[in-house]
Order: structure tokens, then sequence, then C-alpha cells
């Protein structure tokens, strides 16, 4: 990254919940010890280092400054406060009262199982991503509230528009690859080949994007619930870094494949990292 090289984090420096934020901390853009941020530093640097629009990088530092800070600035460790822009379902935290700010790699792990393609992480799969962590929510109604539902659908549709690559101007058509999320998420740096995208990413662009994803989401929860009614939906543990990973999803064909034998899962990796669970037979 030429004049912002990758420096760890060491002791009494301070990260977020957010790996965007500790990357930009971990290679000098904002204050390594993750003090001090400022609006508007936030904002400007949003705009050069990701190209988010100015409207949309201004609602993000807004969020974390005045929801959680001080006046025009806060520290990270400010960003930690539970139900404020910190939430519950987080792509790669553990909930609260957990430690919800450090990145956890086993939920990171899960979300690689969930790769539909070879080319990594996809529109609908970050969708089924975010499906499978609210399930886990412990909220009456089974899933965030309005505000905190909002920032988690536009987080995830940064990690596609602004880490994705492909689809040109299309941002629900990008892949994130197997390389860039265990750069981002498990390292928290740029990754080997990282350039700043080609396409601005805009606030409405953004807001779209969530309504989509949401009705992405919607789809496959009454999928689901329909084939677990009908019996069709098929369920399987599979075991990574020593670690069970429960995964489920649709079987199509269901007859032909009980004759095909022995119930089998097979995982398929992609530098060492599991990318797809195939029902071969029950």
């Amino acid at each position: 990254m030429g004049d912002h090289p990758f420096i760890s984090p060491g002791p009494g420096d301070l990260r977020s919940p957010c790996p965007a934020l500790n990357t930009l901390a971990n290679h000098g853009y904002i204050p390594r010890d993750g003090r001090n941020l400022h609006f508007w530093q936030l904002v400007k640097i949003q705009t050069e280092v990701f190209n988010i629009s100015t409207p949309l990088a201004v609602s993000l530092a807004f969020e974390a400054i005045f929801l959680c800070g001080n006046g025009m600035t806060c520290d990270m460790k400010q960003l930690r406060k539970h139900n404020h822009i910190e939430h519950d379902a987080s792509l790669s935290r553990l909930d609260a009262p957990g430690n919800s700010w450090s990145r956890n790699p086993h939920l990171i792990h899960e979300m690689m199982f969930r790769f539909s393609s070879p080319k990594g992480l996809t529109f609908n799969d970050i969708a089924k991503v975010r499906v499978a962590r609210e399930k886990l929510l412990r909220t009456k109604t089974g899933r965030l509230d309005f505000f905190h539902n909002r920032i988690a659908l536009g987080e995830a549709c940064l990690v596609i528009g602004v880490w994705g690559e492909g689809g040109g101007e299309d941002f629900s058509k990008r892949t994130v690859s197997t390389e860039r999320i265990r750069s981002f998420f498990l390292e928290e740096r740029f990754p080997a080949d990282w350039r700043r995208p080609t396409y601005q990413l805009g606030f409405l662009q953004t807001v779209n994007l969530g309504g989509q994803l949401r009705a992405i989401m919607d789809s496959v929860i009454n999928k689901e619930r329909s084939d677990a009614t009908s019996g069709k939906l098929v369920r399987r543990t599979v075991t990574f870094d020593g670690v069970d990973y429960e995964l489920s999803h649709s079987h199509e064909g269901e007859e032909d494949v009980h004759a095909n034998g022995d119930a089998q899962s097979h995982v398929h990796t992609n530098g060492g990292v599991p990318q797809k669970v195939v029902e071969a037979s029950q």
C-alpha cells in the first residue's frame, strides 16, 4: 500500500467492531492508535480509499461520531457501545454480552461455507449469511429493530459494493473473493490486489441495494419455512478447524438422491477455506 504499510495494532491501540475502520487504522489512513477520529477525516478517507460518495461517507461518519463519540471526534472503543451502531447478528462478531467488537474466525469461516460461486461471496450468498445470523437473535421478534436492520443491510451492501469485483456498475453482480474475505475480515488489512473501486457507490444506491437484499432474505426465509414443512430442508453439520457448523439448504430432486447410497457431505475448498457444501446422498 505504498505510504500506508500494514502494521498490526500494538498494546494500547484501540479497535472497533468495524473491519473497514480497523483496516484503515492498521494502514495508517486514520490514527493507528484508534483515538481522536475526526468527523471530516472519516468522510475524506472513505471517499478517497473506498470511492463511496460524499453523502454516503457523511452518513457513515455521522453514525460513528454523533451516535457514539464526543462532539466531532470519537475513539474506536466508543464504537463498541451495544445497540448504538454496533448490533447483534453481525457478519463477523459475536452478539452481546459476548465479545461483540473483536473478529470471530468461526463466524467468518461460516460465511465462507456459504459461497455458491468458486469466485467467492455473491449478493445472494450474503443475503443467506444475514438470514443465518438473524436466526440466532434472542429478540422477541427474531429480527433486528428497524434502525439496526438498516445498518446491517448497509454493511452487507458495502461489503459487496466496495470490496467486491466484477459486475461493472451493477453492484449486486459483484463477488468478494476468498482472498479479500480473509484479508478484510480475518486480517483487517488491504489485500495485495487492492485497487480503489472504479465505480462510485452512492447513498441512494446503497439504500436500494439494501431493499433488494432484504427482499432476497425474506424469500430465503419463506422458502426454508415451506421446505421445512414439506420435509425438503436438508441440515448438515460440517467440521472445519475443529468446529462444527450446521448448514441447511433446500434439496431439489430428493428422491433421486435417496437412491445413491450412503450419506456424504463434500466440502470444496479454495486456499484451505470451505467453499460449498454439496449434499451427495442421504
